[in-house]
Order: structure tokens, then C-alpha cells, then sequence
């Protein structure tokens, strides 16, 4: 989707505490020359052990010329429930606020068929209020499919050459049991790979590392199980297209977490896919704002933009081994790479991401 001085395109990342859930969605606003800052304000409550609720507040300029939201700092935000019971979140980051909510907390209590909303208080005191959001059971994945596929690309050169690609599918009930109803769906996903360093004049003590990384980018996985009938199922739905590259050549992991949303919240996340899988075509119908669920009750008419939605999620790991990848070439071909290469080749912690710890799920 081309960016240009029309339209302005703002990334929310909210990254929950206790682990790294992989979101990073693009949405196109509007960019009118009179429309002035707007906040964008991304929530999410997180059904668990313990619970998580993370909120990112911005300031956005549509028609600043750049893209970079600016983070608000001087605010008060807490998450309510259905009766008004509340909890005030703690500052984490630049812009984010999280909090974690143990089980059995008697001041508050996070639990499936209750309903959850944010409130924000700014710096100078304006109030901003989600709607409530209904916190709903998710099925559980039964498994995930791995495909190697090829398409001929056009290189650098202006040459055609074939590039193979790793295609991940997923196979899941829509609805949980005794429920009768079928679930709105959304996916997060991350990825997780290891990198034995090669070391020729040591070879007996190379260093072990582990990347994280965020996959499918500017990507927003949802399914509409409302059109599917009564006890349906998923049956090898695309979840991901990735380079079958060196990430798979000494092990990895893929984390799929599937999560529950409500009607409203689907229909917000799918309006979000649409924009963000536009081509930019010409002859395409211009991108729209998307207003979400987050209001100013002193001022209706204010555009704020995000969505809060409260959800409980499933996790599922696949284990991607070589032989599953099809075998990919390895980073580090030879003794004799150079450069940038030849440093990473030697200490994997040069690598974005790197730790020697190993994660608790990973199995050899």
C-alpha cells in the first residue's frame, strides 16, 4: 500500500508482559489538511495465568509529512469491568500501559462471560472510555500444516528466478464445546529460531543463540466463524507465507496464539485487513478511516482511532524441524563468508534479537 501525503499510516505494537505476542497492524486513517493532532488509542485484556492487559495511547498528525506517532506519557489509564469495579494500569513504556491481574485477586477479577472496558484521563484531563467488550471462550488449534511452494520473482537484475516460500496452514474447530455458537477468530503469531555460531578455530565450543521475531508484519489474520454452520471447522486456512531461508536450517519454532473476539471486534479487525491487503491500485476506492470502539464522552464527534478488545487465547507451538523446512541452506555457508557475515558467523550475539538463554519450550 503506497504512503503519500493524502494518507498517513500508523503501526500499533502492543507487546503484552510475560511474553512477546507478535502485532504489529498497519491501519490507514484519513488525512485531512484540517484535521488537526487525533489519539490512537490499541488495548487489549488478555484472559491467563496470570491476565494481562496492555494499552498503547499516540498522538497522531495525519498531515505532518511523516509517520511516527508520538507517544503519550502524561496519562491515567485503568481497566473497568461490567459492575465498575476498576484497576489502574502501571506506565511501562514510552506511550504503554500494562498491568498483570493474578487469579484469585479479590479487588478485581478477570473471568469468561463478563464484560471489560478502558478509560484513559490525559495530562489535561480529557477523558476517553472504550466501550464494553464481552471477554469470550476460544477453541483450541488442533494442528498446523507446513507446504513448500515456489513462485517466480522478478531479482535486482531484472531476471525472473524461482524463490521458494514456507506456507503454514491452520486446522481448528470454530466453536468450544457445549457452547453451540461459533467463534470470531484472530490470530497473533511469532517466531523463534536458533543460530549455531561456525567457528573454525574453536569448533568444539561454538555459542548456541535464539532469535525471536515478529512474523506476518502488517498482516491481520481474523475468520468469521458466524458463516460457517452450526460445529464448524477450519480446515487448512492460511495463517502465514514466510522465505524458507536459514531460520529453518538449525530448528525453530512457530507460536500461534488464537484468541476469541466479539462481533464488534471482528468487524474493526477485519476493516483493518482490508486496508492493509489493498494493492494501491489506481482504481481502488480510497482508504476510509476506521473508528473503533474508544470515545471522548464530553465530545463524541472527536476522532479517536484503535479499538479495545478483551479476549482469552490459546497457544499453540509448532516445531519446525530442518527436515520439516525441507531442508534450507544455512547462514553461514563456509569459513570464508566476510563482513557483516563473517562477524555473526562468529558471535551470534551480534544478531538483532540474540540470547543465549534457551526458551522454555524448546525441545532438541
Amino acid at each position: 500500500m503506497s504512503i503519500n501525503r493524502i494518507f498517513s499510516l500508523i503501526t500499533f505494537c502492543v507487546i503484552c508482559s510475560g511474553f512477546l505476542s507478535g502485532c504489529l497492524d498497519e491501519i490507514a486513517f484519513d488525512g485531512s489538511e484540517n484535521q488537526l493532532e487525533n489519539l490512537a488509542i490499541q488495548g487489549k485484556l488478555i484472559r491467563g495465568t496470570p491476565s494481562v492487559v496492555s494499552v498503547s495511547i499516540h498522538k497522531i498528525s495525519p498531515f505532518s509529512g511523516f509517520d511516527n506517532p508520538m507517544p503519550v506519557e502524561s496519562a491515567r489509564v485503568s481497566l473497568l469491568d461490567e459492575n465498575g469495579n476498576s484497576v489502574d494500569l502501571l506506565a511501562s513504556g514510552p506511550g504503554l500501559f500494562q498491568l498483570e491481574i493474578q487469579d484469585g485477586q479479590a479487588e478485581f477479577v478477570v473471568q469468561e462471560g463478563r464484560a471489560y472496558q478502558i478509560r484513559a484521563v490525559t495530562g489535561a484531563g480529557v477523558v476517553y472510555e472504550s466501550e464494553l467488550e464481552p471477554l469470550l471462550p476460544v477453541p483450541s488449534p488442533v494442528s498446523v500444516d507446513i507446504e513448500l511452494t515456489t513462485r517466480g520473482e522478478i531479482n535486482e537484475a531484472g531476471n525472473i528466478v524461482e524463490n521458494a516460500y514456507l506456507q503454514f496452514y491452520i486446522n481448528t474447530p470454530l466453536s468450544v464445546p457445549n457452547s453451540g455458537q461459533n467463534s470470531f477468530l484472530k490470530w497473533d503469531m511469532e517466531g523463534c529460531y536458533r543460530f549455531i555460531e561456525t567457528t573454525p578455530n574453536s569448533p568444539a565450543f561454538p555459542k548456541t543463540c535464539y532469535n525471536k521475531e515478529a512474523v506476518s508484519l502488517g498482516k491481520v489474520k481474523v475468520f468469521n466463524g458466524s458463516e460457517s454452520g452450526a460445529g464448524g471447522l477450519i480446515s487448512r486456512s492460511l495463517l502465514l507465507e514466510t522465505e524458507q531461508d536459514y531460520r529453518f536450517s538449525q530448528g525453530y519454532y512457530l507460536t500461534v496464539y488464537q484468541q476469541s473476539l466479539s462481533e464488534n471486534a471482528f468487524q474493526y479487525w477485519d476493516e483493518a485487513r482490508q486496508l492493509v491487503e489493498r494493492s494501491g491500485s489506481f482504481f481502488e476506492p480510497a482508504p476510509g478511516k476506521i473508528r473503533g470502539n474508544i470515545r471522548n464522552p464530553d465530545n463524541p464527534e472527536e476522532d479517536v482511532f484503535g479499538y479495545f478488545y478483551a479476549t482469552v487465547q490459546d497457544t499453540f507451538r509448532l516445531r519446525v524441524r530442518p527436515e520439516d523446512a525441507f531442508y534450507p541452506s544455512p547462514y553461514c555457508l563456509s569459513s570464508f563468508a566476510d563482513g557483516e557475515r563473517n562477524a555473526v558467523c562468529y558471535d551470534c550475539l551480534l544478531r538483532p534479537n540474540s540470547t543465549l538463554e534457551k526458551p522454555d519450550y524448546w525441545e532438541d
